[in-house]
């Protein structure tokens, strides 16, 4: 990549462009003091303008200087002044991302990466720092005799923009704006719905992250390094909020993993924090045995929580329907500009048709599946349609 246009970072000499994203871009740099190759990245300007960020920075980075793991990359030095850079040992290797886009890793190579990422983050839980913003992209690979070496960045740092609000810019840009990419030399909507669609639904309601929200990011992550796909592979953020906020976790054994994964990713994923694994150990200890018995399916209460924040940031056209009497049959109209009708409520079910807005549908409330109702439609079809994009009238 080009080595300019860059800025002047006091006692650092800059050379090319490693990657950009949500929270900055990543510096290939030399500290010319004692010469030592950094990876450098410098803060976007509107995240060093939130208040107490310098302070909170110089925080994180402090806490991080005591980790001494393998998995972890290490923070070197930050910004004593505006926390507008900091620097990072240098790795050379690819992300783990860019390692999937060649195809999934194999069961036991992707078992490993995993172990080994759990690890780092269980080091960082207990040096007190939750990492919030785990994904491919944050997993840096080297090869060694023994097989790929994962180690963990850009943990910790971006607490303040891991709510769809920040993170997505909803408070301050217009809604087509922010639907296009964190990269803002992007504009393919697709790389902004990978980029967050690892956030935990706590997250996307703008809850502060735990522990529990790392572990959520690792079923995710062992998801993908089986299967080679995004959890949700929707390319918007409308109907990734949606599907983060309604669909059963996915199983990986639906693209041909070993089905014993899929209750470690099912209970990782699992929509109420409380139900996860307790802590990443355990998470680790299912991945090394595949026994993870699932919890209790609570999930639809607070997945109807996580719809009116994350659509109602995201523009969509969330409604809450009112509840009719059992075995009511009422008439609606759809409200959203397209949904999908489907022949199973969930993610289990497939699409056999489309609806509008301004179609007008009968909900038989004898058949309620949760946020879902069987629905019939003016020209004779039957199935599955989203409660909340319904109303009364638009």
């Amino acid at each position: 990549m080009s080595a300019s246009p860059h800025p002047l970072v006091t006692g650092y000499r800059l050379g090319p462009e490693l990657g950009r994203g949500g929270t900055g871009v990543v510096y290939a740099a030399t500290r010319e003091s004692d010469g030592l190759d950094v990876a450098l990245k410098v803060l976007h300007p509107e995240l060093t303008a939130v208040p107490g960020h310098s302070k909170r920075l110089r925080a994180e980075a402090g806490r991080a200087g005591t980790i001494d793991h393998p998995g972890v990359v290490r923070i070197l030095d930050v910004d004593p002044e505006a926390g507008a850079w900091l620097a990072m040992e240098r790795i050379d290797g690819p992300d783990l991302q860019r390692r999937l886009d060649e195809g999934p890793l194999d069961p036991a190579t992707a078992v490993a990466v995993v172990r080994q990422v759990a690890d780092a983050v269980a080091a960082l839980h207990a040096a007190g720092i939750v990492h919030r913003d785990l994904k491919p992209a944050n997993v840096l690979l080297t090869e060694t005799a023994d097989g790929l070496r994962a180690r963990v960045t850009d943990f910790g740092l971006a607490a303040p923009v891991a709510t769809v609000d920040a993170t997505l810019g909803t408070g301050s840009l217009g809604q087509a704006d922010w639907l296009h990419s964190l990269d803002r030399t992007a504009d393919e909507p697709a790389e902004l719905a990978g980029t967050v669609t690892y956030m935990a639904p706590e997250q996307w309601r703008g809850e502060r992250a735990t522990p529990r929200t790392d572990v959520y990011a690792l079923g995710g992550l062992l998801y993908a390094a089986l299967t080679g796909q995004r959890p949700y592979p929707q390319r918007t953020l409308t109907e990734l909020a949606m599907a983060v906020a309604v669909e059963p976790p996915p199983a990986p054994s639906r693209t041909g993993a070993p089905a014993r994964f899929d209750a470690v990713v099912r209970r990782a994923m699992v929509k109420d924090p409380a139900r996860r694994f307790p802590d990443v150990p355990a998470f680790a200890a299912a991945l090394t045995t595949g026994r993870a018995p699932a919890p209790a399916r609570r999930w639809w209460l607070a997945a109807a929580v996580i719809v009116v924040v994350a659509l109602a940031a995201t523009g969509g056209y969330l409604v809450l329907r009112p509840t009719p009497a059992a075995h009511a049959t009422v008439s609606r109209s759809e409200c959203a500009e397209s949904a999908t009708l489907r022949d199973h409520p969930g993610g289990d079910g497939h699409d056999i048709g489309q609806l509008t807005r301004g179609d007008v549908v009968t909900l038989d409330h004898r058949e309620d599946a949760g946020p879902w109702s069987y629905v019939h439609t003016a020209d004779g079809r039957t199935g599955w349609a989203l409660n909340q994009y319904l109303r009364t009238s638009c």
